[in-house]
């Protein structure tokens, strides 16, 4: 007997980079409207679960619009909210808002992997970033919840993989390997969403945006969500004398692509100029690192 599997949606209004991004027009249709719509053609249950906060009103009439059934409740950990809202499958496919291309086909592809590998977790690589996702057996994903009970959980991947014993990887085939960033996370993203929507006849696939992309001669589209490899971050209090020489040796020390962000803790005698530079209220080094984690935009070192 082959076992259930869902689709869930997690979404919210709220957004501190993007505010009301799932609500964004992309040409004449919502964002989460493309969404919905796209994880629909796989041809499984699809849940949108969202906050019961009023906040969130606006999202509930693309649920009947799309087709897909409608869950609210945990308003401030996504995970349990998911675990609550695909509590009747045995394997969920969990789905963020911020990923409005995600490939049907593609999905098909890792759900029919993760099944017959009897995988507990199981990731897609080789891909451009926001058109595939994660399929997670829920009964380890009841583990986490209960493990984090009382904690709002937003990062879950990082967390359903402690508990996960089997964790495999799906790797798709060739034509999908480029790393075209196709989320929709900040402004910039908004924007070449926005110009990839216009320029291509629906409906279009991941691999129509791909030969668009590596065709195409806009040189400002290649480069304007462009994100650093990796984010190196710093936090300091009364220590302005010493950032620039921090800063130019770490710059200095890698090829790689990196965003430096400063988390100044409400020094008392700050001297440094730098557009990089955080200022938060004096609440302790724990604060500053979080505050440091929360606004980096990509992998942290």
């Amino acid at each position: 007997m082959t076992p259930s599997v869902g689709i869930v949606v997690c979404a919210r209004v709220r957004s501190n980079r993007l505010p009301e991004k799932v609500l964004a027009p992309i040409g004449d249709r919502a964002a989460i409207e493309i969404l919905l719509r796209n994880v629909r053609k796989v041809g499984l249950p699809v849940v949108l679960a969202i906050p019961a906060d009023r906040s969130d009103d606006p999202l509930v009439p693309y649920a009947e619009k799309c087709g897909a059934t409608l869950y609210r409740g945990e308003d401030d950990s996504p995970l349990h909210r998911m675990v609550a809202a695909g509590r009747s499958f045995e394997h969920i496919v969990r789905v963020t808002a911020d990923d409005i291309f995600i490939d049907p086909g593609l999905l098909t592809r890792q759900i029919t992997h993760h099944l017959e590998t009897e995988a507990d977790y199981t990731y897609c690589v080789d891909c451009p970033e926001g058109v595939a996702t994660e399929v997670i057996r829920t009964s380890v994903l009841r583990k986490t919840a209960e493990r984090m009970k009382g904690q709002p959980v937003e990062f879950i991947s990082y967390n359903v993989k402690d508990d996960a014993k089997t964790i495999k990887k799906y790797v798709p085939p060739l034509e999908y390997h480029h790393r075209y960033r196709l989320t929709l996370d900040w402004p910039e993203d908004l924007t070449v969403l926005r110009v990839i929507d216009g320029a291509l006849n629906r409906p279009y696939t991941t691999l129509d945006i791909i030969n668009y992309l590596k065709h195409t001669r806009n040189n400002w589209l290649m480069h304007t969500n462009r994100l650093p490899d990796v984010t190196v971050y710093t936090c300091c209090y009364n220590q302005g004398r010493y950032l620039r020489a921090c800063l130019d040796s770490i710059g200095a020390s890698t090829d790689v692509n990196l965003e430096q962000i400063v988390v100044d803790d409400g020094s008392t005698m700050m001297d440094l100029e730098c557009p990089s530079v955080w200022y938060v209220p004096n609440m302790g080094y724990g604060y500053a690192i979080k505050y440091g984690i929360d606004h980096a935009t990509r992998p942290i070192i």
